[in-house]
């Protein structure tokens, strides 16, 4: 029988050192101004506290696999999330954007969306991989790194990644900081109902 978290851990009901695969978006707080700032839309949290996440409580001992978002602002830290973690860097990918009208087929310079930035225009954001251990992956297909796919509402992945990791990365798997449901994860979170659609009547 699978041991689940206490009531008074913070990822109470989820399986405890259970999971074969993560998937975190952490809500990241960096300074920016008021009008473009992910504080506007969500609750955001400093690298400290991110940090402080029991993850590795969640994480198999014999092998895990880690995805986590982050953004290009932040991306010195990454290493010190994974470390906290207990996973070492893999690698990672790219996920640039594009404008919602556009078709994914047909990328064109102008396909790109734009987004806010400082020393450049930023339009795209990365996936890192982490891993503890040796995990195992499901048949030998592996991912491109760079990958095309529309910007939707604010902070929102797409959910061919999703799609991708129950495909190509063995279970259990669980989604931290959820903003839907999804078959083959567990999900914890506040959100975890935000895009997951209604049942019709």
């Amino acid at each position: 029988m699978t041991e689940l978290l206490p009531p008074d851990h913070i990822f109470a009901g989820l399986r405890a050192a259970g999971y074969r695969t993560i998937y975190i978006d952490p809500p990241w707080k960096f300074s920016s101004g008021p009008s473009r700032n992910p504080r506007r839309h969500y609750p955001t949290m400093n690298v400290e506290d991110i940090k402080a996440l029991p993850v590795s409580d969640l994480a198999h001992p014999d092998g895990c696999r880690l995805l986590m978002w982050i953004t290009v602002p932040l991306l010195h830290r990454m290493r010190e999330v994974l470390d906290a973690y207990g996973f070492r860097y893999s690698s990672a990918r790219v996920w640039a954007k594009l404008w919602p009208s556009e078709d994914e087929m047909f990328i064109y310079p102008n396909s790109l969306a734009r987004g806010t930035g400082y020393e450049v225009i930023g339009n795209c954001e990365l996936l890192v991989i982490g891993k503890r251990h040796r995990p195992k992956r499901l048949g030998n297909i592996k991912p491109a790194s760079l990958f095309f796919a529309r910007r939707r509402e604010h902070s929102r992945k797409p959910d061919m990644i999703r799609d991708e990791i129950a495909r190509l990365y063995e279970g259990p798997r669980v989604e931290i900081f959820a903003r839907t449901q999804h078959p083959g994860f567990d999900v914890w979170g506040s959100e975890t109902m935000k895009f997951t659609p209604l049942p019709t009547l």
